[in-house]
């Protein structure tokens, strides 16, 4: 039997592949031979590295999907509030109309009664009841409090309730009278309830009374009007 060392290219005719083996022959110095991979162990490499990398592009994949679901819920939730402030910008606007006309009622009635600071509730209901026919129905009633009292008031049916009524002794309305004396401005306050029942918006201003002779101005008391809530929505 021959012993010589079997030679790399021999061993690779006969498929027997080490995996590293140093040979030493007789009188040399020991030679180290290197060998590639079998075939066998490059597919199984190549089948973990394409795996490896489906996964990647499976999860990346994933991950752009779910961005992508994000973005578009993010955009249109910011459509969706753009839309409702819109919305609400032009709901705002025609209130606002709507409540300016309403509150320019009082503007008339407040000369009317600086021209006649004596006039009892007759002459009241002439030019009260003149007034709210502009209204379009949303004006509850109108009414003055001379020296902060409610002392005339338009339609009186439906309104007696309220007659008499002295703001310095209701806690719930006299902070707002107070403020609209101080500022000498229309003061809305509301939605609130109201003496007469139900829920109005009720805008007041005051009446001051400038007398001849360089005297000095005097508080002759209230104009207020109150605005059907319902119907002031409704409108």
């Amino acid at each position: 039997m021959d012993r010589r060392p079997m030679r790399f290219g021999a061993m690779a005719a006969h498929g027997f592949m080490p995996q590293c083996k140093k040979i030493r022959r007789p009188s040399d110095k020991p030679v180290y031979i290197r060998y590639r991979h079998t075939s066998g162990d490059a597919m199984r490499t190549q089948y973990i590295t394409t795996l490896i990398r489906l996964a990647i592009l499976a999860a990346a994949c994933a991950l752009g999907g779910f961005l992508a679901e994000q973005y578009a819920l993010r955009a249109t939730a910011t459509e969706a509030r753009l839309e409702t402030a819109e919305e609400l910008g032009k709901l705002r606007v025609r209130l606002e109309t709507s409540l300016n006309a309403d509150v320019q009622l009082i503007q008339g009635l407040i000369s009317y009664v600086k021209a006649r600071p004596d006039l009892d509730q007759k002459e009241f209901v002439t030019v009260a009841a003149d007034l709210m026919e502009s209204a379009g129905g949303r004006v509850r009633n109108m009414a003055l409090a001379k020296d902060l009292v409610i002392s005339h008031i338009y339609p009186v049916e439906g309104n007696v309730k309220a007659l008499g009524l002295d703001y310095r002794k209701t806690p719930g309305q006299w902070r707002e009278v107070q403020r609209t004396i101080k500022e000498n401005t229309v003061v809305i306050a509301g939605p609130l309830d109201i003496v007469q029942g139900g829920v109005g918006i009720i805008a007041r201003f005051p009446v001051v009374i400038y007398p001849e002779g360089g005297l000095p101005a005097e508080l002759w008391g209230l104009v207020s009007t109150v605005i059907d809530f319902n119907a002031f929505v409704q409108d």
